[in-house]
């Protein structure tokens, strides 16, 4: 069987996010997170009050639809300032959606996700990993993959060539070497 999705990029942020949180270079896809928690649920893989994981959460883009499905949201962010933007986002959308009945709870925690493995062996109740990892070579790193990027999607990696260099630091996933 196979699903075919479209529509996925239709709709941006808006005000769903805090104003700061548009630094992010790498948001995911409004309208794609409301659709794979959609899927999720429709298949049965989740249901309100479990636990959804994003280890690479960065402003947690994730996390405001799981809220919205009543699931419960924990995501793990490198970047203490992203962490800073994520715990924000999620002020906002409690504040906003405080009038729905089934609103889930969410927490972000900074921490490396490299490390997931420990985390997981503690964690429990999980019932669900949602994410969309930061890859290296889609901002020009010259890791593998960097030209068929570049050839397959020229405006996308324009876009990341422009922006790539503001948004790292020593820290950033983006900005490690590889391996």
């Amino acid at each position: 069987m196979t699903d075919t999705w479209t529509g996925c990029y239709s709709r941006g942020w808006g005000k769903d996010l805090t104003p700061e949180a548009y630094q992010h270079p790498a948001k995911v896809s409004f309208k794609l997170a409301e659709r794979i928690y959609q899927h999720a649920l429709e298949e049965g893989w989740v249901k309100a009050g479990d636990v959804v994981l994003d280890p690479m959460c960065g402003i947690a883009g994730f996390g405001l639809h799981a809220l919205l499905n009543g699931l419960n949201f924990c995501g793990i962010e490198l970047e203490p300032r992203f962490v800073d933007l994520a715990q924000k986002n999620i002020a906002l959308w409690r504040h906003k959606f405080r009038a729905l009945p089934n609103l889930g709870r969410a927490l972000v925690v900074q921490g490396d996700s490299r490390q997931l493995k420990a985390v997981l062996e503690r964690a429990s109740g999980l019932d669900m990993i949602c994410s969309s990892p930061p890859y290296a070579e889609g901002i020009g790193h010259g890791h593998a993959g960097r030209n068929a990027n570049k050839d397959s999607y020229p405006e996308r990696y324009a876009a990341q060539e422009k922006y790539a260099s503001a948004f790292e630091s020593e820290g950033n996933l983006g900005s490690m070497p590889e391996g």
